[in-house]
């Protein structure tokens, strides 16, 4: 179930980090989304399933690899995909090292905020989201690699601008 939470709140970042990035960047609103934010919000969703069936429904995933496996591809390179499209799709030009560093502040702080959110369910209800005291910090680790490898993937498909 927290899964399908987070699919719905990957989607959900989509639109937010697109107000966000221009409210940042431009001072004002993003144009009107368009059909292409519809195929990115399914492309987003059905690259998190695969990603969350890989790591499930592998019967010889351990199951500390495929923490780090959700954290690094589900978690960091996916939110930086996520950064991307929601850029591009808006039609936002940006200058290419500033929304690199924006965006791993971005990605960052959502890792943080999943990480919360583990520490609070794990504190109030039977689950268990941190079965070591170092997990935290490995799920984090695992969110800057993805985050770093999204970059490398991503580098050429942004419109970048000399003068923003």
């Amino acid at each position: 179930m927290y899964l399908f939470f987070l699919l719905f709140a990957m989607c959900s970042a989509y639109f937010g980090l697109t107000y966000l990035y221009w409210a940042f960047f431009e001072g004002r609103l993003p144009p009107p989304f368009r059909r292409r934010s519809l195929y990115s919000i399914l492309g987003i969703s059905v690259f998190m399933l695969l990603v969350f069936m890989g790591v499930y429904l592998s019967p010889r995933m351990d199951i500390g690899i495929g923490n780090r496996i959700l954290h690094a591809i589900g978690g960091g390179f996916l939110a930086y995909i996520v950064c991307v499209v929601a850029v591009r799709d808006s039609g936002l030009r940006i200058r290419g090292m500033r929304f690199f560093i924006f965006s791993i502040l971005i990605v960052t702080a959502l890792g943080v905020a999943n990480e919360m959110l583990e520490f609070l369910l794990q504190s109030y209800t039977p689950l268990v989201f941190s079965p070591t005291v170092t997990d935290t910090w490995l799920d984090l680790a695992s969110n800057l690699v993805g985050t770093l490898l999204g970059a490398i993937a991503t580098i050429f498909l942004l419109k970048t601008d000399s003068k923003a």
